[in-house]
């Protein structure tokens, strides 16, 4: 079989709320370190940064 071709795919992880600790920013903190390890592209959108 063959290895997926992670070069041409991208990620994109968003963060569900702006409020510090979330459930939802706790629950993905280990999906990006694996993405890291697993260099695999992905932009992070973090609603705490957008200054909504």
């Amino acid at each position: 079989m063959n290895e997926p071709n992670f070069e041409a795919a991208g990620i994109t992880v968003i963060f569900g709320t702006s409020r510090p600790n979330s459930y939802t920013s706790k629950a993905l903190l280990p999906i990006i370190d694996e993405l890291k390890i697993n260099n695999v592209p992905f932009d992070l959108i973090d609603p705490s940064k957008l200054g909504l």
